[in-house]
């Protein structure tokens, strides 16, 4: 039974991770009270800023943290009721810091000792609520948060080489729903959509990105074969259904090559309590599963939603379509689900991932689209400094709008905090093809590639490749990665460097606004009175979305069109938005046709300056 709360001075239950004050309860966020701990530990010392970000974002932060630490200040003042003018508790040492003079009991947490392994071998040791098992799982004793911080970003640190980590392929389908609700439906692809954000915290777990295998929501198509085609070397399947009231979830493992069942786990819930659900399907993924597929533990913990409504919102929106009008919808939803609950990491990542696709050909809206996508990637990675996808996004975006420095130290810093992930190779070789440094970005793609041959990155390195004009390995890169209309996309551009006309014309996808009708009229030396308009069409797409890189692409097919002065103008537009295409525009088969004119001279000098000026950067933070 809980103690009672006595009256009196400020006290923390770290067992029950809650502050009091004169005998009630005080409601403090998880990040506040984790900064008064802190102040707590360094109590009648001075902690500066630096000492703040270091504890509970790391050193190797990359996003600003300023609004956030004077944000949790001032909700620490606030339940201490404590003036600053006048403070009992938290003084400010102007210019320095802060120092915590004030008395604040601490009630440690008593261990709770496992349970026999026969008492519940299909369920968790009894969850009662979601606040429970957050205590028994996320909090520790004051001592042990000292201890575990410290080595968690020790062992971050000294992890030199993605070269010696085993990875587990992992790849995660949707679920089968077998119960006649079909109000429930969403959770074919919501559950799965949760799984692969528990496992992406494991670093020997490699995951494929669940976007292709959604591909087989509708499918009966056996697990093993879905694994296979997917390159994977475990399959996660299995089903739910409603019974009662209660919801029945059944997850299971199996290995690709010998068609065996590695785990099975069912687990029972209030089909309304969907965040415990979630709870109990996180427990025997880290505790059970990770250990089974990789040999190690699981990583650190994900974040935990903290409001009914807005995580049931976050799971709806994951199975709504990001085509026009739906993903519209699912931005509307998002948006209700992060005011309802603004601490859940995983929804901001979504939103920002729905506000980029409003940055695709036609929106009117496109950098304002692409700036709410950055803030929401921002607000993701201050709540949650390991999510990798938040980490990956977020540098993305800035590579694609011309912010090479920042993306590049991005880059570098989440390497640095997660030397395992293949993701952060793959956007470190995204910024240095951006930069024009292709030996190194082709570098990068070996590396992660070596260790994964699939690498849902293959496509992007192929690009690398097609501009280094390694023609051959830039297909077998494709060959090797996921399939889709972007690969196929790039497999038509190479062809087309190859002068293998038809092949590129038949593996173009033949999708609304893909370019193959403007590269079919070009094949077909179509009348220039056909072309022209196409072009302006296709020039008036690319101008518009932030991406610099589709730019310097649109203005090779306007070049291989004939259409000369459109090539250039869109090439300028490229490098002037830091696309620094030396020395691929030197070499590149579609451009010869615009090399002797006046204005490539121009536009050449300004790509050499644009790497020139990397290259100093680069050289100064290294």
């Amino acid at each position: 039974m809980p103690q009672e709360v006595q009256a009196g001075k400020p006290r923390i239950d770290i067992a029950r991770y809650e502050l009091s004050l004169d005998g009630r309860r005080v409601k403090l966020e998880r990040q506040p009270l984790d900064l008064l701990i802190f102040f707590l530990q360094k109590k009648n010392q001075l902690v500066t800023r630096e000492d703040i970000v270091e504890k509970l974002w790391g050193k190797d932060v990359f996003v600003d943290v300023d609004q956030s630490i004077n944000a949790a200040v001032r909700k620490i003042r606030l339940a201490l009721k404590d003036d600053p003018a006048s403070p009992k508790y938290l003084e400010t040492v102007v210019g320095k810091g802060y120092r915590f003079v004030g008395d604040v009991e601490i009630v440690p947490q008593t261990p709770i000792a496992p349970s026999p392994p026969g008492d519940q071998p299909n369920r968790l040791p009894e969850i009662q609520s979601r606040r429970n098992f957050e205590r028994r799982v996320l909090t520790v004793t004051l001592a042990f948060i000292v201890t575990a911080a410290g080595f968690w970003w020790s062992f971050l640190r000294q992890s030199s080489s993605l070269a010696h980590t085993q990875f587990t392929t992992v790849a995660v389908l949707s679920l089968r729903n077998l119960g006649s609700d079909k109000n429930m439906d969403f959770l074919q692809l919501a559950v799965p959509d949760e799984l692969v954000t528990a496992l992406t915290y494991s670093p020997s777990i490699n995951v494929r990105p669940f976007s292709a295998a959604r591909e087989y929501a509708q499918s009966d198509r056996d697990p093993q074969a879905v694994g296979r085609e997917l390159k994977a070397k475990y399959v996660i399947s299995g089903h739910y259904v409603n019974q009662g009231s209660q919801l029945q979830v059944t997850l299971e493992s199996t290995e690709v090559a010998s068609n065996r069942v590695l785990w099975r786990e069912t687990i029972v819930g209030d089909e309304k309590d969907l965040i415990g659900l979630r709870e109990q399907i996180t427990f025997h993924i880290r505790q059970d599963l990770v250990p089974l597929l990789s040999g190690s533990k699981a990583g650190a913990n994900p974040g935990v939603p903290r409001n009914a409504e807005a995580y049931s919102l976050y799971l709806r929106s994951l199975a709504v379509t990001f085509d026009d009008p739906g993903n519209l919808d699912g931005i509307s939803v998002l948006e209700q689900a992060v005011k309802l609950d603004p601490t859940y990491a995983p929804a901001w990542v979504s939103l920002g991932r729905r506000y980029h696709a409003e940055v695709l050909p036609f929106s009117s809206q496109d950098n304002a689209a692409d700036t709410r996508a950055i803030e929401a990637f921002q607000h993701a990675l201050l709540l949650d400094p390991n999510l990798v996808e938040a980490a990956t996004n977020l540098i993305d975006r800035r590579i694609e709008r011309g912010q090479l420095e920042q993306a590049y130290d991005e880059a570098q810093s989440l390497l640095r905090r997660r030397p395992d992930s293949l993701a952060a190779r793959g956007t470190l070789s995204y910024v240095l093809r951006y930069a024009g440094l292709l030996e190194e970005s082709a570098r990068e793609c070996d590396h992660l590639l070596a260790l994964d041959p699939h690498s849902p990155s293959a496509p992007s390195c192929a690009i690398t490749l097609l501009e280094l004009g390694r023609f051959d390995r830039a297909i077998e890169y494709l060959q090797a990665g996921p399939p889709g209309d972007f690969s196929k996309g790039i497999a038509a551009d190479v062809r087309l460097r190859q002068n293998r006309f038809a092949e590129a014309l038949t593996t173009m996808p033949n999708t609304a606004d893909s370019g193959r009708e403007l590269l079919q009229a070009c094949i077909e030396k179509q009348p220039a009175s056909r072309i022209a308009p196409l072009v302006a069409h296709y020039d008036g797409i690319n101008t518009a979305v932030a991406d610099s890189e589709a730019k310097y692409f649109e203005a090779g097919w306007d070049a291989f069109c004939g259409q000369k002065e459109a090539a250039l103008r869109m090439i300028r537009h490229a490098v002037e938005q830091h696309y620094c295409a030396y020395p691929a525009m030197d070499t590149d088969p579609l451009l010869a046709g615009i090399r002797e004119a006046p204005e490539y001279a121009a536009i050449r000098a300004s790509a050499v300056e644009c790497q020139n000026d990397f290259l100093k950067h680069q050289t100064a933070v290294r």
